[in-house]
């Protein structure tokens, strides 16, 4: 149950900022409306086979960045099933085929947690849960250094720990 201070300072911030909150809303509203009808578009995917999943949540366009690159380049190294959800277009997506075993283009409405969800329910609409070990939600927000990233994801992947996040 949020405390009293909390609650208050929703309630200050409703009062204080009434344009500001209203012009958030109505973008916000904007963008849900021209989300409506427009569907997520799997450009490829590739069999799981058993593997741990790494669900990599995408504001790309044009190009990957470096480091996402060296990311999912490492990801596969380790044997990761790459699951790549981004709301922007690539332009020419099919040069990270050996990168990414899945991709999913769609509408940017919701933002990363959009993104989340894009990855998670088509992991459920193949029935991937079931003989997946372990699913790894990373950013593209995060810079991914070569110094330590091996070991990184390898700790993250093989723990005995239920949930794991990183920052």
């Amino acid at each position: 149950m949020p405390s009293l201070m909390h609650i208050f300072s929703r309630v200050l911030f409703f009062f204080q900022y009434p344009v500001a909150r209203l012009y958030v809303s109505l973008l916000s509203e904007k963008k849900r409306l021209q989300s409506i009808g427009k569907r997520s578009r799997i450009l490829w995917e590739n069999e799981l086979q058993g593997r741990s999943i790494l669900l990599l949540a995408l504001y790309e366009k044009g190009v990957l960045r470096p480091d996402i690159q060296r990311l999912l380049k490492q990801a596969k190294a380790q044997g990761m099933f790459v699951l790549c959800v981004n709301t922007l277009k690539l332009k020419d997506p099919d040069q990270y085929k050996d990168i990414i075993d899945c991709y999913i283009e769609k509408f940017n409405f919701g933002r990363d947690f959009s993104s989340y969800k894009t990855g998670f329910l088509h992991i459920y609409k193949r029935g991937w849960e079931t003989e997946c070990a372990r699913v790894l939600m990373a950013n593209d927000s995060v810079f991914y250094t070569s110094k330590g990233l091996k070991k990184f994801l390898k700790d993250m992947v093989e723990t005995d720990v239920e949930v794991l996040g990183s920052t």
